[in-house]
């Protein structure tokens, strides 16, 4: 068994290409449910009850975390300011949370809609390899 795919700054070497960089993003995401979990879990959960310390420290290394792959982005999209490039980085990884909990439903929602066909299908539900695929919501 193989762990999560790992990206480095050679990854971003085609300047200018939104496909590598919508590529590495989605496989970084796909790679890691446990963590699009968790996203969504944040601002409900873990950062409630928890000491200003604890939420300072988990805020701060987030931030970092987000700031480096804006980074990266910049990298190789240019044409966008780094502030942009924030912004674009921390939006999906806000969305990541919310498809994922969307994708992935709870065991009665997913028995509620797996008889429903006529449900619109998502465009990327018919690409290969994108792991976020809402298997559960519709049937292949």
């Amino acid at each position: 068994m193989t762990g999560p795919a790992r990206y480095t700054p050679a990854d971003t070497a085609a300047v200018g290409s939104a496909g590598l960089v919508a590529d590495v993003i989605a496989r970084t995401l796909a790679d890691r449910p446990l963590l699009c979990d968790l996203v969504a879990h944040t601002p409900l959960n873990l950062e409630r009850n928890v000491s200003p310390e604890a939420v300072r420290r988990y805020k701060m290394t987030s931030l970092g975390t987000v700031n480096q792959a804006a980074s990266l982005v910049q990298r190789v999209l240019p044409d966008l300011t780094l502030a942009e490039c924030t912004e674009f980085v921390a939006t999906l990884a806000s969305l990541a949370g919310a498809v994922w909990q969307m994708a992935n439903p709870a065991p009665a929602l997913a028995e509620l809609t797996r008889p429903i066909r006529r449900w619109p299908r998502p465009a990327s539900t018919s690409r290969p390899g994108y792991a976020a695929r809402p298997r559960s919501c519709w049937p292949d």
